[in-house]
């Protein structure tokens, strides 16, 4: 490396005598006399004032996927082969096949990133080739965008490889900074994804540090002073043309640049660069585009050979899962359907779906659903490619934990209970009762989803059990008997409607219990006379005459238990 005396010689010796005076922004200033401070030197405490300003307000978080290719070809399947098959991904440039991913099986054998086709040939001529799909990786890269969400709301997309979060509002949710990059880590490792990650506290700073190597952290003006002025110039991702002119100069690191004359920078290597360093360094607006999350979650992901074994599929749609609980947290949203398609090569697809009976995001949850479901289905085919697209997101409310028992998380939730019967008894099986509102008993319910709310009139009194067919009741002396003579309680609550769909009734309804604490309800078809009282029924006794009884005694009828 040249040494920055003669990098800054380039600039100001004999090919800068022509460009007159010269602002010196990225220089540091001299000497200025007391009492007299020159305006370059104002501007510059100025552009350093807001530079700090800045970099305490912002902190980001880049994450490169260095290994995008692959992964985006289902890198699992290729990684975990036994039989050592070397794979490696391959593209076209400048009109020549080159290397630029590969398994840890070709790169044990010398296969690096940017090697030439016919050289990879030449160290395993058995190597496994495989395209690159640019529109699949940035589909990929999108998702992780939307998983990112649940660390942050501001994500922004960096093509081909990147992602960059803006987490300053984020440390005290996960505690602090090392806390969250150990979560962070923690969950890349499970979607099976290969990182680098750097911290600045501008987004292009973030990137540059990234593309060196991972665990860059700069979190003040000073750190990224210091973390930039050491980066080769090569993770700036400048053109060819522009690096190699930077290597004429004997300029290496960037540092070497932040030592040159800003109009001498600007002329030769040009202004667009000056910007961006301007904007590294954060002296100049960084703005980035939110990454806006779509409606629904739908992913597709294909394998590079058929797959007929149902734990090699499942974890495929693992890592989808993983991907679309990530997404629905950043909604701060749930869903109740699930749709899964595995794909075929010579047959119509197979298709899961999963119902929840209440609004959920819980990856074991819809783990275990979806698991339960591919152990029903039966493959006409090996599967080649899957897909998994959610319903419609609904908002999903947070429950409060208890402070001083948890038996709540001891508890059996309904929901979960509904779910795992259907996925082994079908959906039909398994359903809810809902009431309508509607006077007729018969025709006061109707069948709907589980935990569907009711809109019917809840304060009339009904009982839990209601008879399908009401059970005609005996008579003693012209009143009802069950069990026991009948004790009224509460009643009559007449019920007469129907008159206009040929299903009219007519009833009087009543509450009674019987002689063995049984608490009936019971009802007779219209008649002339209430249910008397016992000074009432005595009188009836006395002109008590069976000619007429069957005349003026109606049916009763059973109807339901109360509980």
């Amino acid at each position: 490396m040249s040494k920055p005396g003669k990098s800054l010689a380039l600039f100001t010796d004999a090919a800068l005598a022509d460009a007159g005076p010269v602002e010196t922004g990225f220089v540091e200033p001299g000497p200025v006399e007391s009492g007299h401070t020159s305006s370059a030197h104002t501007a510059q405490l100025i552009c350093e004032s807001s530079a700090a300003d800045f970099c305490q307000e912002h902190l980001w978080l880049a994450l490169r996927f260095y290994d995008l290719p692959l992964e985006a070809l289902c890198h699992d399947q290729v990684r975990n082969q036994t039989d050592g098959h070397a794979f490696a991904v391959v593209s076209e440039e400048g009109g020549r096949s080159v290397v630029i991913a590969c398994n840890q099986a070709a790169n044990d054998c010398g296969i690096q990133a940017g090697m030439a086709l016919s050289a990879a040939y030449a160290l395993i001529p058995e190597l496994k080739l495989v395209a690159q799909n640019k529109a699949q990786e940035q589909e990929v890269l999108k998702r992780l965008a939307g998983w990112a969400k649940k660390y942050t709301p501001m994500v922004s997309l960096h093509s081909p490889e990147s992602v960059l979060l803006e987490i300053r509002g984020s440390l005290a949710l996960f505690g602090g900074l090392q806390a969250l990059l150990q979560k962070l880590k923690q969950d890349i490792h499970a979607l099976g994804l290969q990182h680098y990650h750097a911290i600045a506290p501008t987004p292009t700073a973030a990137l540059w540090l990234c593309r060196h190597h991972s665990g860059h952290i700069a979190a003040d003006a000073a750190q990224l002073h210091t973390e930039l002025g050491e980066l080769p110039v090569t993770c700036t991702g400048w053109a060819a043309d522009t690096l190699t002119r930077l290597r004429g100069m004997g300029i290496h690191r960037l540092r070497d640049c932040l030592r040159l004359p800003r109009d001498g920078f600007a002329r030769r290597i040009g202004k667009q660069r000056l910007a961006e360093l301007d904007r590294a360094l954060g002296k100049a607006p960084d703005p980035r585009e939110n990454y806006q999350t779509p409606e629904r979650y739908v992913a597709r992901r294909e394998f590079l050979f058929a797959l007929d074994k149902l734990d090699m599929i499942f974890n495929g749609l693992e890592q989808l899962l993983r991907e679309l609980t990530g997404f629905l947290c950043g909604r701060q949203s749930g869903i109740q359907k699930l749709r899964v398609r595995l794909y075929h090569q010579d047959a119509s697809a197979s298709v899961v779906e999963l119902g929840m009976a209440a609004v959920c995001r819980d990856e074991q949850r819809l783990a275990s659903l979806l698991h339960q479901k591919l152990e029903q289905l039966e493959l006409p085919e090996p599967v080649v490619a899957v897909t998994m697209e959610s319903g419609l997101l609904y908002p999903l409310a947070g429950s409060d934990g208890d402070l001083f028992d948890d038996a709540a998380h001891h508890e059996v939730h309904w929901p979960e209970l509904v779910e795992k019967l259907r996925a082994r008894l079908g959906v039909r099986a398994v359903t809810g009762l809902c009431l309508v509102p509607e006077h007729r008993p018969e025709q006061a319910w109707k069948y709907a989803e589980p935990g569907t709310p009711s809109n019917a009139w809840k304060q009339r009194r009904r009982p839990l059990w209601v008879l399908s067919d009401p059970c005609r009741m005996p008579l003693r002396q012209g009143k009802p008997h069950w069990h026991g003579v009948l004790t009224r309680v509460h009643g009559p609550e007449r019920i007469e409607s129907g008159w206009w769909d040929g299903q009219d009734v007519a009833r009087d309804y009543f509450i009674a219990t019987n002689t063995q604490g049984l608490c009936l309800w019971i009802y007779r078809e219209r008649a002339h006379h209430e249910w008397a009282s016992d000074d009432q029924a005595s009188d009836a006794q006395k002109n008590h005459h069976p000619s007429n009884d069957q005349q003026t005694h109606y049916a009763w009828y059973l109807h339901g238990m109360f509980a």
